[in-house]
């Protein structure tokens, strides 16, 4: 099953166009409270390793990235000291992603196709296609318990 069409980035406007959205998105992301909390380090150009998965997801590129890193940069997030002292939403360290994250995640995926004014067909694609692959990375969590959210 393919998870885009393979007009997207076309429908996007290009594939500049792509990177400056998921860039946005994670500049909103590490600043978020529940998400930023799974990035130890924001040097990294994630915008970049995530553009690399999308555009071979979306049969752009014939190389996608190594799965063996991305999952290890997932553990690194799932395992990350800064969970601590974050709201319940972000669960604990060592857990798997929360519901709230998965949630906040795909709703500032659709906040910066947003403010990019990206093209309804784009974003309904888009955000589809993400929906459809989010399950990889369960089971998610509840929050902390006995914490108000």
């Amino acid at each position: 099953m393919q998870l885009f069409p393979a007009d997207l980035v076309d429908l996007a406007g290009g594939r500049g166009n792509i990177l400056a959205l998921v860039k946005h998105f994670y500049d909103m992301s590490f600043a978020d409270p529940i998400l930023g909390v799974l990035y130890s380090d924001k040097t990294v150009p994630h915008h970049e390793l995530f553009c690399r998965w999308f555009f071979y997801a979306v049969g752009d590129d014939k190389e996608g990235p190594s799965i063996r890193k991305v999952n290890a940069s997932h553990k690194k997030a799932q395992h990350c000291p800064l969970r601590t002292n974050a709201p319940a939403e972000a669960g604990f360290i060592g857990d798997g992603f929360t519901w709230n994250q998965r949630n906040r995640w795909i709703l500032m995926q659709l906040k910066a196709c947003e403010d990019f004014r990206m093209p309804l067909g784009f974003v309904r694609d888009y955000i589809h296609g993400l929906c459809a692959f989010m399950g990889v990375y369960g089971p998610f969590t509840q929050a902390r318990p006995g914490e108000n959210m």
